[in-house]
């Protein structure tokens, strides 16, 4: 399955998901560049192999940058 990436940190990015919580979490190892991570997803809504792509729609939330 294919998801968008709606915002990237230093640490993780995240997806939205149609479970209670919302969205889901995965590291981002500090690499803000566009690209696609493969994941395994354990969420009963959205079970299975996963294609995370990050683009320039996803929004970067970088600490560096907050003052």
């Amino acid at each position: 399955m294919d998801v968008q990436a709606v915002e990237i940190t230093e640490t993780v990015f995240k997806y939205t998901c149609n479970c209670k919580r919302g969205f889901h979490s995965h590291g981002s190892a500090g690499d803000l560049s566009n690209r696609v991570e493969e994941r395994v997803s354990h969420c009963p809504q959205c079970p299975g192999e996963l294609r995370i792509h990050i683009t320039d729609a996803t929004i970067r939330k970088l600490k560096s940058k907050q003052q």
